[in-house]
C-alpha cells in the first residue's frame, strides 16, 4: 500500500512543523504549505509549498502540487494562521476572518472528490 498524501498547512514553525514531521516519521508524504519556506526542510518525503491560504491561488497551488507530485490527497491537516503581538482589534478581527476563510475555502477545495483523484 503506498504512503498516504496529506497536506498540512501553516508549517513554517510551531505545531503545523511538528505535525508535519510526525507524520512523515510515520511514513506519509507531506506537502508543506507555509507561506515562508526558507525554513522548511525537503526532502523525498516533505515537500514545501509557498503558498498563503488565505488566498486562492495558495489554496489551489498546494493541492495541484500534492496531486502533480503524488496523483492523490488523502488527508489535510489546516493548521494555517496568523497572530499580531501588538495589533489593534481591527487588525486582529480582520486577521481572524482571513485565516477562516481561508481554511473553509481550502478544505473545500480538498473535499471536491474529483481533485482529491487527481482527475
Amino acid at each position: 500500500m503506498p504512503a498516504p498524501v496529506i497536506i498540512v498547512t501553516g508549517v513554517s514553525r510551531g505545531i503545523g512543523r511538528a505535525i508535519a514531521e510526525e507524520l512523515q516519521s510515520h511514513g506519509a508524504a507531506v506537502v508543506r504549505g507555509a507561506r515562508y519556506v526558507a525554513d522548511v526542510p525537503t526532502t523525498a518525503s516533505l515537500l514545501p509549498i509557498a503558498a498563503d491560504v488565505t488566498q486562492e491561488t495558495g489554496r489551489k497551488a498546494i493541492l495541484e502540487a500534492a496531486l502533480a507530485a503524488h496523483g492523490r490527497i488523502d488527508g489535510l491537516v489546516n493548521n494555517a494562521g496568523s497572530a499580531f503581538r501588538r495589533a489593534s482589534v481591527n487588525t486582529a478581527r480582520l486577521s481572524r476572518s482571513r485565516t477562516s476563510a481561508g481554511t473553509e475555502q481550502m478544505c473545500a477545495l480538498y473535499t471536491n472528490p474529483k481533485r482529491k483523484r487527481g482527475k
